[in-house]
C-alpha cells in the first residue's frame, strides 16, 4: 500500500515537471514568435523607408527641365539645386524622417552620375529604438535615366531582308522577321559575317550560314529570335518638329490656313495643317534659303529633282531640340530625287528620298549627313559606292546594288538590301531620340552597410 502511494507521488511529480516544462517551452516559443514578428515589422519598415528615398531621387531627377546642350549630368548640382540634395563626395545626398507610427524611421538617399549619363542612386532605410540604437536597416541601389535624349546607332526596322553576301559590324534588330539569303557559290566567304548581334521579335531565317557556337559573334552571325520589340522613332514626327521650330515659330514660312474663328483669339488658337504649301497664292514655287533651312525647288506636287552639286552646301548650325544633326536642313515638300555627291547636310523629304547613280553620301571622316524621309528611302548606288550617313525613314529603306553603308539605318517599315550589304554602325552616326526620365533598374543589396558607407 505504501509502495503504491509512493509510486503515485512520483508520477504526480513527473506530471508537474512535464507541465512546467511545457509551459516554459510555450512561453519561450511565444517570446520567440513575438521577437520574430517584431524583427519582420522592423525590416519591412526599413525597406519602406528606403523606397521613400527612391521616390525622392526619382522625383528630383524627373523634375529636371531639360534644355538642349545641357544634360542633367553636365551640372548635377545645378539640376538638383531646388530639391534639397546637398553635395557629399562625388555625389549628392538627402536624409529625412519617415512617419512610422510608434517607430523611429528614417532614410538616407545618395545620387551620383555614371559614365553613361545615367544616375546611380542608393537609398538606405533604418529603424531605431527610443535610445537611438539601430534595430533594422535595408539598402537599395537604383539606376535612373534623366530626361533628355537617348541614341540609336544600329540597324532597326520592322522586317529585315538582306540578299547576297553581307558583312555586318554593329547590331541589327527587326520587330518582325529577319531573312538573310546568301549567294551559294561554295566559297567560304559567301556568308553573313557579324561583329554584333542580329535579333528579331519574329522568326529568324538564315540561309547559307552555319549556326555559331555559343558566344561566337566574330566569324558568323550571332542571331536570336523572340526578343522583345523595340520602339522605332517616327521620321514624320522629326520633320513636323523641325517645321514647327524652323518654319512656324521662326516665321520663315507660312504654313497652310488655320482653322478657327479668329487667329488672334487666345481661346481659339490657330491649328496649322502639317503640310507646307508648295506654292504661294499666285501659284509660284516658294523658295526659302537662309543659314538654317532651304526649301528646295519643287513642282506643283511638291516633288524635287536635284543635282546635289548645285544645291547642297554644308553649313554648320547650333543644334536646337534635335530635329537635325547640327547642320543646315534642306527640305522637299514631296519626293526628293538626288544625283551627285553631298555631305554635311540634313535632308528632310516629306514624300520620300531617292538617290540615283554610283554616288557617295557624307564624309568618310565622320557621319555628318542625316537623311529623314516621310516615305521610303531608296539608294541606287553601284559597286564600290560608300555611303556615310544616318537614315531615318517613315516607310521602307531599300538598297539596290551592293554599296557599303556606314552609320545608322532606322525604318518604321522594312529594310531591304538587294544584292547584299556591307553595313557598319558608326558612333558618330547616332540618331537622337527624346526620352522622359524613368527608373531603369532596382536591386536590394544584401549588405545594408551604414550611412557613412552607403555606396560600398
Amino acid at each position: 500500500m505504501k509502495s503504491q502511494k509512493g509510486m503515485a507521488l512520483i508520477v504526480s511529480l513527473i506530471v508537474l515537471v512535464v507541465a512546467a516544462l511545457l509551459g516554459l517551452s510555450s512561453y519561450q516559443s511565444s517570446q520567440l514568435e513575438e521577437r520574430m514578428a517584431g524583427n519582420h515589422r522592423f525590416s519591412v519598415s526599413a525597406l519602406q523607408a528606403a523606397e521613400v528615398g527612391i521616390n525622392k531621387m526619382l522625383g528630383s531627377v524627373v523634375a529636371y527641365s531639360y534644355s538642349p546642350g545641357s544634360e542633367f549630368c553636365d551640372d548635377m548640382g545645378g539640376a538638383l539645386s531646388a530639391t534639397g540634395f546637398t553635395s557629399e563626395g562625388a555625389g549628392y545626398t538627402f536624409s529625412d524622417d519617415v512617419a512610422g507610427g510608434d517607430l523611429d524611421v528614417s532614410y538616407k538617399a545618395y545620387m551620383e552620375c555614371g559614365g553613361s549619363g545615367h544616375v546611380l542612386g542608393f537609398s538606405r532605410g533604418a529603424v531605431f529604438n527610443s535610445d537611438g540604437d539601430e534595430l533594422s536597416a535595408r539598402r537599395v541601389r537604383v539606376e535612373i535615366v534623366p530626361p533628355g535624349y537617348d541614341y540609336i546607332n544600329s540597324m532597326l526596322g520592322n522586317g529585315i531582308n538582306l540578299t547576297g553576301n553581307s558583312t555586318i559590324v554593329g547590331d541589327v534588330h527587326s520587330n518582325t522577321d529577319v531573312t538573310l539569303s546568301l549567294q551559294a557559290t561554295g566559297n567560304p566567304e559567301d556568308r553573313v559575317v557579324s561583329e554584333g548581334s542580329i535579333t528579331s521579335t519574329g522568326d529568324m531565317n538564315i540561309d547559307g550560314s552555319d549556326s555559331p557556337d555559343a558566344g561566337e559573334c566574330t566569324d558568323v552571325v550571332c542571331a536570336a529570335s523572340g526578343v522583345p520589340a523595340r520602339d522605332i522613332p517616327s521620321a514624320q514626327d522629326r520633320i513636323d518638329k523641325a517645321k514647327k521650330l524652323l518654319l512656324e515659330d521662326e516665321g520663315i514660312l507660312t504654313l497652310s490656313a488655320y482653322t478657327g474663328d479668329n487667329p488672334t483669339n487666345p481661346d481659339n488658337p490657330p491649328e496649322y495643317d502639317p503640310i507646307i504649301n508648295p506654292l504661294d497664292e499666285e501659284g509660284n514655287s516658294i523658295t526659302v534659303d537662309n543659314d538654317e533651312i532651304k526649301i528646295l525647288p519643287h513642282d506643283a506636287n511638291g516633288d524635287c529633282d536635284i543635282d546635289a552639286a548645285g544645291e547642297f552646301a554644308p553649313v554648320a548650325v547650333t543644334p536646337d531640340d534635335g530635329p537635325g544633326m547640327g547642320s543646315k536642313i534642306y527640305h522637299c515638300p514631296g519626293v526628293l530625287t538626288v544625283t551627285g555627291d553631298f555631305g554635311g547636310v540634313t535632308i528632310m523629304a516629306e514624300g520620300g528620298f531617292v538617290h540615283n547613280g554610283a554616288i557617295s553620301i557624307g564624309d568618310t571622316g565622320e557621319i555628318d549627313t542625316f537623311v529623314v524621309s516621310g516615305g521610303n528611302i531608296e539608294l541606287n548606288g553601284g559597286t564600290g559606292t560608300e555611303t556615310y550617313a544616318a537614315f531615318l525613314s517613315e516607310g521602307d529603306f531599300i538598297q539596290n546594288g551592293d554599296s557599303k553603308v556606314y552609320g545608322t539605318i532606322v525604318a518604321t517599315g522594312s529594310i531591304t538590301a538587294n544584292g547584299g550589304m556591307d553595313f557598319e554602325a558608326r558612333e558618330t552616326g547616332k540618331i537622337l531620340v527624346p526620352v522622359s526620365g524613368h527608373l531603369d533598374g532596382w536591386v536590394e543589396l544584401e549588405d545594408p552597410a551604414d550611412d557613412a558607407n552607403i555606396t560600398s
